[in-house]
């Protein structure tokens, strides 16, 4: 994943849970509503990077199975 995608896959997670939070784009979060944004983001981007590992060695696990 090239850094913009993961800047607007970052971005588009953050727009979307403080639309749940009822927040429009003019709309300026709470404190609280920007750190908990940014920590669902941040732990969607671990989830992504860790995937991207897993999927990046499934080959050479598979190759060491076969063996």
């Amino acid at each position: 994943m090239t850094k913009q995608e993961e800047n607007t896959e970052r971005r588009h997670i953050y727009e979307t849970r403080l639309g749940i939070f009822g927040l429009g784009p003019n709309d300026y979060p709470t404190a609280d509503q920007h750190n908990l944004a940014v920590d669902e983001s941040d732990q969607h981007m671990s989830d992504l990077r860790l995937q991207e590992s897993k999927d990046a060695i499934s080959p050479l696990l598979a190759l060491r199975e076969s063996l």
